[in-house]
């Protein structure tokens, strides 16, 4: 079998490449890659390109209707579809993803790795990213030494620039309603912790023990507290969990004022995460790369810290000095994340000056644009 894929390799590199442009994300059509697909369609390239996006199931996309823009298998069974996928791999001009890495297969094949944030936990004990990617993003040119190690790359595959999702912080307005109805009338925190246990594998990011899956709410009393101090305070808080979350121990289920946020909810909403938050009166998460999207909206942040030596010790994080650059709120306790609620409730933003601290830090330009940036680069750069 080995024998064979040699000779197709060298029959798929002798084969031309096309006007062909493979996409990737997580979840499926997605995060950064769909931002700047998005742009890519809005600009007309689907009439010299022709797309294709590699996905968990083509037939959840049947509905898609875009012209020169079709569907494969991430993981296709069977002789036929792996080889179609190989075909795709070896004949694609441009290959741009932001979640599972994909190598370049041959050489004048353009591959762009978008990224899926500016990292505060750290990911290189996790992840090696391939060399051979033309560029990836950095948010800001103090990220770029952080990336480089993270990400085992060199400062010249860092491409400073915004991510491309976070346009939509800029450009999207009024779609929380989408999923929230006549309720997005009320203030709106979202709250989206980072993964401990991984669905995927038996990775375990932290030790600490979270009775009902979710930081600072140990039992039921607190949830019911939390869910009563948005009630009373007329807010509605949306528990959105990472992609990568185990969710078999979640036992926080939705209550009149506290709802979980899942992945189905927002398809069948017809609106992507990042248009929402532009909606989002403030932020709780903790060591995601949220935080650093969300500073651009000068919005109040709560950062939960229960879990933070236990984070340490078991994952540990891309910067020396975590605590430093995770400013806003910092909360420990449940009082601490009532307060926070009440706060947002009531209009102030405590932590704004601690925010302002880092905002430079993490994003080197404000305002969006970001898709034409790196669409630009491709342009001058790579021919596209």
């Amino acid at each position: 079998m080995s024998f064979i894929k040699k000779i197709l390799k060298k029959l798929m590199n002798i084969i031309p490449m096309r006007n062909l442009v493979l996409l990737e994300s997580n979840p499926d059509m997605s995060d950064n890659t769909y931002s700047l697909f998005s742009k890519m369609i809005e600009k007309g390239y689907n009439r010299k390109y022709r797309f294709v996006w590699l996905v968990n199931n083509p037939d959840d996309f049947k509905n898609v209707n875009i012209k020169n823009v079709s569907f494969f298998y991430w993981k296709p069974i069977g002789f036929f579809r792996k080889l179609r996928k190989a075909w795709l791999l070896y004949t694609a001009k441009y290959i741009i993803y932001c979640n599972k890495f994909i190598e370049k297969r041959r050489s004048g094949q353009c591959v762009v790795s978008l990224g899926h944030g500016t990292m505060i936990k750290s990911v290189k004990q996790h992840q090696m990213m391939s060399p051979d990617c033309d560029f990836t993003l950095c948010a800001s040119k103090e990220m770029i030494l952080m990336h480089v190690d993270q990400l085992h790359l060199t400062e010249g595959h860092m491409f400073v620039s915004g991510l491309p999702r976070n346009d939509l912080l800029f450009e999207s307005k009024g779609k929380l309603k989408n999923v929230l109805g006549n309720m997005a009338d009320k203030k709106c925190i979202i709250w989206m912790p980072t993964f401990r246990k991984q669905k995927s594998s038996d990775r375990l990011d932290s030790e600490f023990d979270f009775p009902l899956g979710l930081p600072i709410i140990y039992d039921t009393e607190a949830l019911n507290s939390v869910n009563e101090t948005l009630k009373k305070n007329d807010t509605v808080m949306l528990l959105k969990l990472h992609p990568a979350q185990d969710t078999s121990f979640i036992k926080a289920g939705t209550m009149s004022n506290l709802m979980l946020l899942t992945d189905s909810m927002l398809e069948a909403a017809g609106v992507k995460l990042y248009e929402i938050l532009s909606d989002t009166a403030a932020l709780i998460t903790d060591y995601s790369s949220i935080y650093c999207d969300y500073l651009l909206l000068k919005r109040p942040i709560g950062v939960t810290l229960d879990d933070f030596k236990e984070y340490s010790a078991k994952n540990g994080f891309a910067f020396d000095n975590p605590l430093e650059i995770l400013r806003g709120v910092q909360i420990y306790k449940l009082e601490q994340l009532i307060a926070f609620i009440e706060d947002v409730a009531a209009g102030n933003d405590v932590g704004a000056v601690e925010r302002a601290k880092v905002e430079d830090l993490f994003n080197e330009y404000k305002g969006g644009g970001y898709c034409q940036f790196v669409l630009d680069k491709m342009i001058n750069e790579y021919k596209f």
